[in-house]
């Protein structure tokens, strides 16, 4: 199956083996020559996953003959945008990229006009200056609002529900550092990061869906310990309790609460008070 495919349901083949980790069917049939068995499979495809096709790959081996062979398909699915992306403009931006073409327009004017009534000098220590730091200080913020605006609808709004883990897989991100005391070398970490696909009930029937925690919980030391408690505990055909979107009722998690990420907000401050400082210099005539 493909690697970011969860196989839910599967018919055709008796006493199947599945291998939910490695995405595998072993099974062994009684097959006459000439003769037909229809075999059909229900993949759910994770919710961050690209692309519009689904291929499946068969390796068939006959015992006596020694003979194998490799078939594979790829077919084209349909995709469903959620609730929050069916707003989007033709050009298949979010919600998320509004605001942000919003912010960059808002910023641009923002600096023009400080160039217009404050002018001053140019270059690093400008006002002009002052106010990108101000603004780029503030649109991280507003990221990290976004995020707790998640964690408090999480927590106060979203539907508690039961969930059975019907496939799980580990998503590998790889982070880039570079050290300042070694002559500027540039690191790689890797994190990992588990998502499951549950089966719960929303309003009576049944929803399949991809999730685990609601974005701002951080993985220290690229979270393997954490990692490895988790896979011990959430097995395939275990029941968690979960939460979904009302609005959106694909959108499940496994964990909520406010995560450590938040420490984040703190970066920005030395830029804001950097350029206030700037800002509020200028504008009271220091040079």
């Amino acid at each position: 199956m493909a690697a970011q495919g969860y196989l839910v349901e599967l018919k055709g083949l008796d006493d199947a083996q599945l291998d939910h980790d490695e995405r595998t069917i072993t099974a062994s049939i009684s097959l006459a020559a000439g003769a037909e068995r229809k075999v059909e499979m229900r993949v759910l495809a994770p919710r961050d996953s690209a692309g519009d096709a689904l291929s499946v790959s068969m390796h068939l081996a006959h015992f006596h003959t020694m003979s194998e062979a490799w078939v594979h398909r790829t077919i084209t699915v349909d995709t469903r945008r959620s609730p929050q992306e069916s707003g989007n403009t033709g050009g298949g931006l979010t919600s998320a990229g509004v605001v942000t073409v919003i912010w960059l327009v808002v910023t641009s004017f923002a600096v023009a006009l400080t160039g217009v009534m404050v002018g001053g000098r140019r270059g690093f220590f400008s006002p002009r200056a002052g106010v990108v730091a101000i603004m780029v200080a503030i649109g991280f913020w507003l990221v990290f609002a976004g995020m707790a605006w998640r964690d408090y609808r999480v927590l106060n709004e979203w539907t508690a529900s039961t969930a059975t883990i019907v496939g799980r897989r580990v998503v590998h991100h790889t982070v880039n550092s570079q050290s300042r005391t070694t002559g500027g070398t540039s690191r790689s970490s890797d994190v990992a990061k588990p998502e499951f696909a549950l089966r719960y009930v929303v309003q009576g029937r049944d929803m399949l869906s991809t999730g685990y925690d609601t974005g701002s919980s951080l993985r220290v030391g690229g979270g393997k310990a954490q990692l490895e408690k988790e896979f011990q505990e959430w097995t395939v055909g275990a029941q968690v309790p979960c939460w979904y979107d009302p609005r959106d009722p694909a959108d499940v998690v496994l964990k909520r609460g406010y995560g450590g990420a938040y420490l984040f907000a703190l970066l920005p401050l030395l830029p804001f008070a950097l350029g206030w400082f700037i800002l509020r210099s200028a504008l009271s005539g220091k040079p």
